[in-house]
């Protein structure tokens, strides 16, 4: 599966997660697909909630589950945090 194709399916997991995110006013965006690494963003309220570290499980777990393509997800801040 090249790199756009598991871009494309991991949005479609991100989208059905995304109900649960704009009740609380967040969302998530992937940043990128590098190196078997999703980089992500959370936006809105996501950004500051509390409780984002079991969010981030949440996403990792089922995103893997899906696409064993992605090795690592990580949360970043926006696109100016990757190196």
């Amino acid at each position: 599966m090249n790199k756009m194709e598991v871009i494309r399916r991991a949005q479609k997991v991100l989208d059905q997660l995304r109900p649960h995110l704009w009740a609380d006013e967040g969302d998530v965006k992937i940043v990128k697909f590098e190196n078997n690494v999703l980089y992500i963003a959370f936006e809105g309220k996501c950004r500051e909630c509390p409780l984002s570290p079991g969010t981030l499980y949440s996403i990792t777990v089922s995103l893997k589950e899906i696409l064993p393509q992605i090795e690592e997800v990580v949360l970043i801040g926006d696109e100016n945090d990757i190196k």
